[in-house]
């Protein structure tokens, strides 16, 4: 479960750190089968240069809506939000445990748009957030598809030595065809001459 206190500036559509903080406010990462229990606040602005900057837009005769989702999809939606703070803050829980969320890729981008809705139209702002996949969402481990141990000759073959035997040398062949043999003389000196 995820706790949220949001502010948010209804004239300029920005999410803020707090009533006296105008700083923009980034939203965390959402996660698979979380929900989201918000308390979001509506303020005014009525000052760029000088505290206070914000007003509280009281929460009477506005309807709220957040959505997580794309451009005319919604993932997750809440639409029924309780009254708290004598009127000025919304509190309730968007549930992400939806089908929509579950089908996403991980760190798939999403919109989280919250939209108050009020006699005098409606105050939208629109944000990014990141999606992550749950990892404790399998029942099992999944063991490795055909593992096949591989022989000593093979492996020989396949992997440089991290420790060369003295007078063990390594052939290395270019994408064009040429090849180098790769070895260390008797005077500790790495020689890689190209064999033809």
């Amino acid at each position: 479960m995820a706790f949220l206190t949001l502010f948010f500036d209804t004239v300029n559509k920005h999410l803020v750190r707090s009533e006296t903080n105008p700083g923009q406010f980034v939203l965390p990462e959402i996660t698979q089968e979380d929900a989201l229990d918000i308390e979001l606040t509506p303020l005014k602005r009525i000052s760029y240069v000088s505290a206070p900057f914000f007003q509280r837009h009281l929460t009477s005769g506005l309807a709220l809506e957040i959505s997580v989702g794309t451009a005319g999809v919604k993932n997750a939606t809440q639409a029924t939000w309780s009254e708290i703070n004598n009127g000025a803050t919304f509190s309730g829980s968007v549930d992400l445990d939806t089908a929509g969320i579950g089908a996403l890729a991980d760190g798939a981008s999403q919109k989280f748009e919250i939209m108050l809705t009020g006699a005098n139209g409606k105050y939208r702002g629109i944000f990014n957030v990141v999606y992550r996949k749950s990892v404790n969402l399998s029942a099992s481990l999944n063991p490795v598809v055909n593992d096949t141990a591989l022989g000593r000759l093979e492996a020989a073959r396949r992997f440089v030595p991290q420790v060369m035997a003295p007078g063990q040398s390594i052939q290395w062949t270019t994408e064009s065809g040429r090849t180098f043999l790769m070895y260390f003389s008797n005077d500790g000196v790495m020689q890689t001459p190209e064999m033809t």
